[in-house]
């Protein structure tokens, strides 16, 4: 009696151990179906590209960075950074804080206009990016083409002018549009921005981009649009 029940409890740990054996590679080798969420893999951190001050007039530049959201399904809803500059000495002279977002793989210029630095020059800028938040959100294609990029320039100032189309059968939100003249060297050389209302579907409209000072004649005008955050 006592042996049949030692075999019994035997077979009943080596079934045990077969059961688990045979779920552990069922759920292993499945191949997920369409409609299962997929846990989401931890977001990369944005990429900066470059970052750079611009003068404007004395005592003031403008400050820009490129920065590229490397994730294919997560928004940057809340971004977080700040601006430093520093002298030839590398003494701090400023800093700029404030916030912007990035769409999925999305690629944006961070701009901050008109800092004012109190009789120093600035040698160096370093751009910080201090907290993300994220959102799962998909990557999706703006329906807008930027038709035209011509540059110009008289005695004291100099522009970029730029259509824009709507592609779409559907209106755009309110659209904001950065300008980037780059020289022989692939470098920034300035940058403009401006918010425009939305385009309508079918809609072509001009953007004319300023800046008060002569430019050299850029090699590339690189024109960066998105739609304004909610």
């Amino acid at each position: 009696m006592w042996r049949l029940k030692r075999q019994l409890i035997a077979i009943g740990i080596l079934g045990l151990l077969v059961a688990i054996i045979v779920f552990g590679l069922f759920f292993f080798f499945r191949v997920p179906s369409d409609n299962e969420v997929q846990p989401l893999s931890p977001p990369q951190p944005p990429r900066l590209l470059w970052s750079r001050f611009f003068p404007v007039r004395t005592d003031v530049y403008d400050a820009a960075a490129l920065v590229e959201n490397p994730n294919n399904d997560r928004k940057a809803a809340d971004i977080r950074y700040v601006f430093r500059l520093f002298d030839e000495h590398n003494v701090l002279i400023t800093t700029k804080e404030s916030r912007s977002f990035l769409n999925p793989a999305e690629q944006f210029v961070i701009f901050e206009p008109l800092v004012v630095t109190a009789l120093r020059t600035p040698q160096r800028i370093l751009f910080e990016i201090r907290d993300v938040t994220w959102q799962v959100a998909e990557k999706k294609v703006l329906p807008v083409v930027v038709k035209q990029k011509q540059f110009e320039k008289d005695a004291v100032a100099s522009r970029v002018r730029t259509v824009l189309s709507n592609t779409d059968i559907a209106s755009t939100r309110s659209l904001e549009v950065i300008a980037v003249p780059l020289d022989e060297a692939g470098n920034a050389i300035a940058v403009a921005h401006a918010v425009i209302d939305a385009l309508g579907a079918g809609e072509e409209r001009e953007v004319v981009l300023t800046w008060p000072r002569v430019l050299p004649e850029p090699r590339i005008m690189q024109v960066y649009v998105r739609e304004t955050q909610l």
